[in-house]
């Protein structure tokens, strides 16, 4: 199973937009999620997927008001992100019909969220909050809150510039 750890931004350089959000980072401009698979999917869509998750994972900063109260505070950004992160990614990338599911697990005592393709692949903006590995393997499929984007999602969105077209 491939893994790539997280990274510092290095750049605003753009990749070409095929889903009609615009100005989408390229995956070598920003921090690198950890995203697993035991398929290597086409250039395209995992430039694609990743541009997603770092354009997300670059607006955490100004997100202290998202968290829930546990989260404030917290010197990770990603931390206290990971429900609204994958929420917010499942719906762009074309959630359920696209064949993502979102997982939960219990993960150093803190309950954890990120998402999970049919064809196996592991997204999670989040991982990078953690001291230890992720053990995916414990995720347990399930829906989020609310079939349409939450408050939350949406206001993340926003401030990402990440279109949900709902």
């Amino acid at each position: 199973m491939k893994r790539e750890s997280a990274g510092k931004p290095t750049g605003g350089r753009f990749a070409k937009d095929t889903s009609g959000a615009k100005n989408i980072p390229t995956a070598s401009s920003l921090p690198t999620p950890t995203v697993s698979s035991n398929i290597t999917p086409s250039p395209p869509v995992a430039v694609y997927r990743l541009a997603l998750i770092n354009k997300v994972r670059s607006v955490f900063p100004q997100c202290e008001n998202l968290r829930k109260p546990a989260y404030k505070g917290n010197p990770i950004p990603s931390a206290g992100h990971c429900y609204i992160a994958s929420e917010l990614i499942y719906h762009a990338l074309g959630g359920k019909e696209a064949g993502w599911t979102p997982n939960v697990l219990t993960h150093e005592n803190s309950t954890h969220w990120f998402l999970r393709h049919t064809d196996g692949t592991i997204l999670d903006p989040t991982s990078d909050q953690f001291s230890t590995p992720v053990p995916y393997e414990q995720g347990k499929g399930c829906g989020f809150l609310t079939k349409q984007p939450s408050k939350r999602c949406v206001t993340l969105a926003s401030l990402a510039g990440i279109p949900l077209g709902n």
